[in-house]
């Protein structure tokens, strides 16, 4: 039975990463041997037979290749998580390894578990940069230039507000008497939509065939109910009173998350944003850049280890109308207690729909 062709074919409607180039053969090939061919290690003390020396035989390049597909690039399925939240909450479970899964909960997911952290969960690659010719501008001054690209466009009109966005990330559980590491994928569409009567949520778990919604009444937000202030410093203190470390790349990310996933900014708000994230401390321009749906971008980094791991936070931003298409974070130099390997994408958002239209 041709049991991987079939799982991969089952899980890529849930892979957001689908359109991934594939690595040169040196990286594909290490990738295997790190993921597939060390076998983990056996933990002191432990009565487990040991599982022998690890594997000197090198399979077939086109059975490299799609070991590297199956593990290493395409994300499997997806599972509900204690992490999942109410959107508009203050995003710190990534990694808070003590409150990623609720035991019980686990439906039609791929679950990769290792004793000691030895076997590596599979991530999405990083993002492609694309240098600008003939130099690098500073950052301020591209999103300064950006937000006045933002600050131009027309100003929206309606009592109903629409917000579509994907959310990707990494939950881990580290348990036991051995550190038993497990690691779950979530992938997760949302779709919230705001009218006079009150705020519904569509949320969908990705599970490979098909997606579960579940529709809920989603309770007042930190952010919710109150105006968004139209200018950077304004904007900076108000996100404070949820977020206390936006002085950090960790939580001007949070921060920006919290705000994109539950108002639709005008025009003016959208520059207030953009020229907000631009004090963020060590932002780099990166260039160009393709998003997870396909699309063209500009992407700005910076790093922090406020949320415990020195992470690169990316934020995307549309060159033709300043909307921002994306947010992700990755791991630079430690991993710490999850098992994965360094760098490594954690989590990511794509923001697909920001809209007010008519009742």
């Amino acid at each position: 039975m041709k049991l991987a062709p079939s799982i991969r074919e089952l899980m890529r409607p849930a892979d957001p990463a689908a359109t991934a180039p594939l690595p040169e053969p040196a990286a594909r090939e290490a990738a295997y041997h790190r993921i597939v061919a060390n076998p983990p290690a056996v933990p002191p003390g432990s009565t487990a037979r040991s599982p022998g020396p690890p594997h000197t035989s090198r399979p077939e390049p086109a059975a490299r290749d799609a070991a590297y597909h199956r593990i290493a690039v395409n994300p499997p399925g997806t599972v509900p998580s204690s992490r999942q939240r109410s959107p508009g909450r203050r995003r710190r479970t990534v990694l808070a390894l003590a409150a990623a899964l609720t035991a019980g909960v686990v439906t039609g997911a791929v679950v990769l578990s290792s004793s000691g952290g030895t076997a590596y969960a599979a991530t999405p690659p990083p993002l492609r940069y694309r240098p600008p010719v003939g130099g690098t501008p500073e950052a301020a001054a591209e999103l300064g230039r950006l937000a006045r690209v933002a600050a131009e466009q027309p100003a929206p009109r309606g009592d109903v507000t629409r917000i579509h966005w994907r959310s990707w990330a990494l939950s881990t559980r580290v348990e036991g008497a051995h550190d038993t590491t497990t690691s779950t994928l979530v992938v997760e569409d949302f779709d919230r939509t705001q009218r006079p009567s009150g705020v519904t949520v569509v949320r969908r778990i990705l599970d490979g065939t098909t997606s579960r919604p579940r529709v809920e009444h989603d309770p007042p937000a930190a952010l919710a109910g109150e105006p968004v202030p139209g200018t950077p410093d304004a904007m900076r203190t108000w996100l404070t009173t949820d977020q206390p470390d936006i002085d950090t790349a960790a939580g001007v990310n949070d921060a920006v998350v919290d705000l994109l996933t539950s108002h639709v900014l005008t025009p003016v708000q959208q520059s207030a944003l953009l020229r907000m994230i631009a004090a963020t401390p060590g932002l780099l321009y990166r260039g160009t850049v393709r998003d997870r749906a396909g699309r063209e971008g500009e992407a700005f980094t910076a790093e922090s280890a406020a949320n415990g791991l020195p992470t690169q936070y990316t934020v995307v931003v549309d060159p033709a109308t300043g909307r921002i298409l994306g947010q992700e974070s990755m791991l630079t130099r430690d991993a710490g207690a999850l098992n994965v390997p360094v760098p490594s994408v954690i989590e990511y958002e794509v923001y697909l729909t920001s809209e007010v239209r008519g009742g």
